[in-house]
């Protein structure tokens, strides 16, 4: 064999091994982002078979504006997690909390909610301050907020579940004397359990916390920033004003050139009562 064709062999395997890894670094580099919600009413849920859901719907709107052709899917809190965490193309709505912080890339917040301590209406337990309460076996939605707080709280009889109308059935029942969550969580899980939300009692607002679009730190910060220049499209266009007026929320306050500014003041949620 030509002595010349065997010293380029090793130049011409080179070149083509270079040629496959760019080709697969691009396609990494450009995989279509996967979009996750958790499946909490009023967050997401079906009517009718078709789905709903301030979360949802707010994802949906920023996939079509950005071109994201890919589904979004639902999925139990904790496994949400789990995937938006360990995949660098997956984004989520999560609930930031101090001991999540390192884990995730906070791309941009939605919204705020609140913890509540909840009860029967017709049931004489103090629930009007966390300290009255820390006895009380209390139940909760494993790995959320309300988990978090009741944690750091102090309760120590804490009973989680993954759905939150589980919580409606066992404090129908005196399985639990008090159920800590986000209060319009509560209201969607007592409907969804076949309960009047006549039969509950809020007493103890407990600590609040924001839900961001979040992914995970290998996210390539140009992805993050074209999700978060999408936003502000929207609430420069009042698209988002109006998912949340649909689901009840009233606007934050405005700030700053006349946009509404999510990060800087709480929508208040409309009394479901």
């Amino acid at each position: 064999m030509d002595s010349s064709r065997m010293a380029r062999r090793p130049h011409v395997l080179l070149y083509w091994c270079c040629c496959a890894l760019i080709l697969l670094y691009s396609a990494f580099a450009h995989a279509e982002v996967q979009m996750y919600v958790d499946d909490v009413s009023p967050y997401f849920y079906r009517e009718s078979g078709v789905e709903k859901g301030v979360f949802y719907e707010v994802l949906k709107d920023l996939s079509a504006r950005v071109g994201h052709v890919g589904t979004i899917s639902e999925l139990p809190l904790a496994r949400e997690l789990e995937i938006v965490r360990r995949t660098p193309t997956a984004l989520g709505i999560i609930a930031r909390m101090p001991e999540r912080e390192d884990s995730y890339t906070w791309i941009f917040k939605i919204l705020d909610e609140k913890t509540v301590l909840i009860t029967s209406s017709g049931s004489k337990i103090d629930i009007s301050s966390a300290s009255s309460a820390q006895h009380l076996r209390v139940g909760v939605l494993r790995g959320s907020p309300s988990e978090s707080a009741a944690r750091k709280l102090g309760f120590t009889n804490i009973f989680p579940v993954s759905h939150s109308e589980e919580n409606a059935r066992k404090l129908a029942v005196g399985r639990i004397d008090a159920w800590i969550a986000v209060w319009p969580v509560a209201a969607s899980a007592q409907k969804q359990a076949g309960l009047d939300l006549s039969t509950l009692r809020q007493g103890a607002v407990l600590p609040s916390f924001g839900f961001y679009l979040a992914a995970s730190r290998q996210l390539d910060p140009r992805e993050a920033e074209k999700w978060k220049s999408t936003f502000n499209e929207m609430l420069a266009d009042g698209s988002y004003a109006r998912i949340l007026h649909n689901h009840n929320y009233m606007l934050p306050a405005l700030c700053g050139q006349r946009q509404h500014c999510v990060s800087a003041a709480s929508p208040r949620r409309i009394n479901l009562h």
